[in-house]
């Protein structure tokens, strides 16, 4: 898993001013910068799994 740790920094470091990803709703401004700050920050607790289908 040690290369889906930095996933959520380096899509903080690239600084975007819009997301439209294709699911869920547009995000830009404060709103996604705090998200991405977050997601970069927690992504480890928030986003891999500790158990189930997709765990390695």
């Amino acid at each position: 898993m040690a290369g889906v740790a930095g996933i959520g920094k380096k899509l903080a470091a690239l600084k975007p001013s819009i997301a439209v990803t294709g699911h869920g709703r547009p995000m830009s401004g404060e709103e996604l910068t705090r998200g991405l700050e977050n997601l970069a920050r927690d992504f480890d607790r928030t986003e891999i799994p500790k158990e189930g289908r997709y765990v390695h």
